[in-house]
């Protein structure tokens, strides 16, 4: 089945109808990364730890702070992480390990080795994260750019309807740079 040229123009609103809207570009930038929470914990366990390593020589004490100060920085997200999923789960997981084995390293001295551990595994866990919040942003505006009306045509001519009304074997006018409505075959124009 074809569809007839059907010479009829159309109203502002029947032309965007099924235009799609991805709302404005988003550009990745170190900023957009400096405002997530979990990876500025983690700098500054980072920061805390570079500064302890830094004044180490002068002061063991003021040292040893620094590196508790980095531990706590950036081992408390995910400690609470652990935490949690020990007593809900009753399982161990790769958070509180990591946690453990920084505790290990200072508990015999390696402070500086304890706190980078915990640095690089807040980090990564920070990145993990903020790709994740990412992709989910991402995936609603894909969602968001489904049409919601299809331009259906038939023996009366073309009207708009909403895409959840079309039926199998309705024909459906997609324009070039449309979206297309919904699943089906081209008949023509392809």
């Amino acid at each position: 089945m074809q569809a007839r040229a059907i010479h009829k123009p159309l109203s502002v609103a029947q032309k965007k109808a099924n235009q799609p809207n991805p709302g404005p570009r988003r550009r990745t930038t170190i900023f957009r990364l400096l405002r997530h929470r979990e990876i500025l914990l983690a700098l500054g366990s980072g920061v805390l730890m570079l500064a302890g390593w830094g004044i180490g020589e002068w002061s063991t004490t003021l040292s040893v702070a620094l590196y508790i100060a980095a531990y706590g920085l950036g081992g408390f997200v995910k400690a609470r992480e652990g935490l949690l999923t020990l007593i809900r789960d009753k399982d161990l997981d790769v958070n509180l390990l990591m946690i453990a084995a920084a505790l290990g390293a200072a508990s015999i001295g390696y402070w500086n080795e304890g706190a980078m551990l915990i640095f690089i595994f807040a980090l990564s866990g920070a990145l993990e994260s903020f790709a994740s919040e990412r992709s989910r942003k991402d995936i609603s505006a894909l969602v968001a750019l489904k049409p919601e009306h299809a331009l259906k045509v038939d023996g009366n001519g073309m009207k708009i309807v909403a895409v959840e009304d079309l039926s199998p074997g309705d024909l459906v006018l997609v324009k070039p740079g449309e979206v297309i409505p919904a699943d089906g075959v081209i008949s023509s124009g392809g």
